[in-house]
């Protein structure tokens, strides 16, 4: 469990090791809560971070990591990771926000995802996942109210667009300081 005194607050969970993994462990990391999963080392591959928006001192976030072969960590997966029945977009949370927001959606299927920001002009502001291969099931991704080169955007509503496959789907955000 992951607990913050702070509601909205970010927090990394970084995975350290003290020697030498080996080759073959896999290490993916579940959140219970959003019923996501998150892989933190592919096969062979670097250790990755994850980052979470706290719930605040009164609810905890549920987390397990799995570790072991690709075949084990993938069936063990299988039966934890919900499935969405659609593609569907979550309203992000906070919203309001004023320092990071969660955008949460669900894919029925494997699919080739885009999810941008954009101002009430139609202009986009922000990528932040921009046309990858992603796995049935839900996801969630952190906006911190930035441009795409980094830069703080100004207050306001603003639109984030999910495109996955043949579907879209638009919700509105107020981003406030």
């Amino acid at each position: 469990q992951v607990r913050s005194p702070a509601r909205g607050e970010e927090i990394v969970l970084e995975p350290l090791a003290e020697s030498p993994l080996p080759d073959q462990l896999v290490l993916v990391l579940v959140d219970r809560e959003l019923g996501e999963s998150i892989v933190l080392r592919a096969p062979g591959g670097p250790l990755a971070a994850h980052r979470i928006l706290s719930h605040g001192p009164g609810q905890a976030y549920r987390l397990m990591l799995l570790a072991g072969t690709e075949a084990y960590v993938a069936r063990e997966r299988q039966e934890l990771a919900a499935v969405a029945g659609r593609t569907l977009l979550d309203q992000n949370a906070p919203n309001p926000f004023g320092g990071t927001t969660r955008i949460r959606f669900g894919l029925a299927r494997p699919e080739n995802v885009a999810l941008r920001v954009y101002n009430v002009r139609g202009q986009r502001v922000a990528t932040l996942v921009d046309g990858e291969m992603l796995s049935a099931g839900y996801h969630s991704v952190l906006w911190s109210g930035t441009d795409g080169a980094g830069r703080p955007v100004a207050h306001g509503v603003y639109f984030f667009r999910l495109t996955a496959g043949t579907t879209a789907l638009t919700r509105r955000l107020l981003f406030v300081r």
